[in-house]
């Protein structure tokens, strides 16, 4: 195998959640859900991510989803799971039994 001169070998690997990136109502949640634990935070607990994705999901600023996250983890609605330097929030059981998902 011999290397094409102007091109250097590379890897590439797409972000998390990009096959949600064309769903129309990736952030939509249960009225009820909502109504309960807010909108923003309902739409925190939609699908696992990191804070930034989930900043950029909802619109809200980065250090305003880690208060929200703060305060579910505290709950026992979201639980985080670290895989070297990527921290992933993601729902734990009880949060599921809310969104109606069990």
């Amino acid at each position: 195998m011999t290397p094409n001169p102007p091109w250097q070998p590379g890897l590439v690997c797409p972000p998390r959640g990009v096959a949600t990136l064309w769903e129309t109502d990736a952030g939509a949640t249960p009225d009820g859900l909502a109504r309960v634990l807010g909108r923003a935070r309902a739409r925190l607990l939609a699908a696992p991510a990191t804070t930034i994705e989930l900043a950029a999901r909802t619109g809200l600023s980065a250090p305003t989803v880690s208060h929200h996250l703060h305060a579910l983890h505290d709950a026992g609605l979201a639980a985080r799971h670290r895989t070297g330097r990527t921290v992933l929030h993601l729902r734990t059981a009880a949060a599921e039994l809310l969104c109606g998902e069990r």
